[in-house]
């Protein structure tokens, strides 16, 4: 599983949804949606790391990675949500203490 640092509303829930999916379908790539938004973590299985080792810098997986092998499971807001701004730091906080009411 392949979990970028800067998205920390992923819930628990959708791990624990992505994590049984894997399970059902080992050798699919497993990728959470959210309202046909595609998001992350990646569960990716061993058979791809081969073409993983052919990314280089801050290029995503999707782009070395067989479309037809991707199981979009329906998850939370959380898997589309990351922080690159001051902005979207400050909205993860508001949405942090709106999700754990």
């Amino acid at each position: 599983m392949f979990i970028p640092g800067d998205m920390p509303l992923i819930s628990i829930k959708d791990f624990k949804k992505l994590i049984n999916t894997f399970f059902q379908k080992q050798n699919k790539i497993i990728s959470p949606c959210y309202k046909e938004k595609i998001g992350n973590p990646l569960i990716i299985p061993k058979i791809y790391f081969n073409l993983l080792k052919n990314l280089k810098k801050d290029e995503g997986a999707r782009k070395v990675l067989p479309s037809k092998d991707f199981i979009h499971v329906p998850c939370g807001y959380g898997t589309i949500f990351d922080i690159d701004t001051k902005y979207e730091l400050l909205k993860a906080k508001l949405l942090n203490k709106k999700l754990n009411c």
